[in-house]
């Protein structure tokens, strides 16, 4: 999972790069076909996280999916935050017990 940088100057500096980097690949990469960027949300939510506080995956070139149970809930890892388009089904150690690892 991706972390922001602490200082804010430098955070700064580099999401401009990122968007730019991923603006410019979005529209032109792949021989001016576009490109299309999809990242995990990240296993992140066991220490608070979450996915619009970084860069890369907060950005609107880009497609986060999240994880949900067997149940349909989000899985107990997940890292939430607006920018999760979708989510699917995914691994849970706890869910061992009915088969699905």
């Amino acid at each position: 999972s991706l972390k922001p940088y602490q200082n804010s100057v430098y955070k700064t500096h580099s999401f401009n790069v990122v968007q730019l980097t991923l603006r410019r690949s979005f529209f032109a990469g792949r021989g001016g076909k576009g490109s299309i960027y999809t990242f995990s949300s990240g296993n992140s939510d066991l220490i608070w996280d979450d996915v619009n506080a970084q860069e890369m995956k907060s950005s609107p070139y880009t497609i986060v999916i999240g994880s949900v149970s067997p149940t349909g809930e989000p899985a107990y890892y997940t890292t939430p935050g607006a920018a999760v388009l979708a989510s699917t089904y995914g691994g849970d150690l706890r869910d061992t017990e009915i088969g699905l690892v």
